[in-house]
């Protein structure tokens, strides 16, 4: 950290981390933030897809909110793609579909997949003959595709109208879990009991899914009532 500012220690604690304008980050010890994000987006004349990347894999989707600083521009549809490429999905999405596992031996099995788990893959040739390996055995799995719906990383996408082709400074927010924080303070008393000499140490546990390079952070003490929705009971 650059600089540190103590405001009170029991309400509120204000870092600056860069003077950056693109992105902030409010930090509330009740495990969780916010973050808003200014980004150059490009819009395409008429109905399309737009895809914000490098988004908190512990977003809150109920929470975010796009405003375009160019007129012209209406988001029709927002959608949160959070399908990361993992193995285990990879395979379960595979599932009736021909894939390829090599041996240790060397040798080459395709077929459809029929089932997979911690112990055995089996596959069905064309010929319709069953083969179930051992994937202790197996050195490497063979796709042919990414399957569809996969992202690499946690991705909000929506659905816009655009007047025309053109590229606007968007400001995205949203709400995530998994980021916290909290103070040490260090006080030294003179010889004399007559003065006191007060330091203090800020540290954030990010475990949110994301970084936050050159934010503008914000640290915010104290409970924080969340609005949540009360269940709904079906009438007598």
């Amino acid at each position: 950290m650059k600089t540190m500012k103590i405001l009170c220690p029991a309400m509120l604690i204000w870092v600056s981390l860069a003077l950056a304008d693109d992105i902030s980050l409010t930090v509330y010890n009740d495990n969780f933030g916010l973050v808003k994000q200014t980004r150059q987006i490009e819009f395409k004349k008429g109905v399309g897809e737009v895809r914000f990347d490098d988004v908190a894999a512990l977003i809150d989707p109920t929470s975010v909110h796009i405003s375009p600083r160019n007129g012209g521009i209406s988001i029709l549809e927002q959608n949160y793609q959070f399908d990361l490429v993992n193995t285990q999905r990879m395979m379960q999405k595979y599932l009736g579909a021909e894939i390829s596992l090599v041996t240790k031996g060397g040798d080459v099995h395709r077929g459809k997949l029929l089932s997979f788990d911690e112990q055995f893959a089996i596959l069905q040739a064309e010929s319709g003959e069953i083969t179930i390996t051992n994937t202790a055995e197996i050195v490497d799995y063979r796709f042919g595709e990414l399957p569809e719906g996969f992202v690499l990383k946690p991705t909000l996408v929506w659905l816009a109208e655009s007047d025309g082709d053109t590229k606007a400074e968007c400001e995205v927010s949203y709400l995530t879990d998994g980021i916290n924080w909290h103070a040490e303070y260090v006080a030294v008393v003179d010889k004399d009991d007559r003065n006191l000499s007060l330091s203090g140490w800020v540290s954030i546990d990010n475990k949110s899914g994301a970084t936050y390079d050159n934010a503008m952070l914000q640290l915010v003490a104290g409970k924080v009532h969340r609005v949540t929705r009360r269940p709904i009971y079906p009438p007598y």
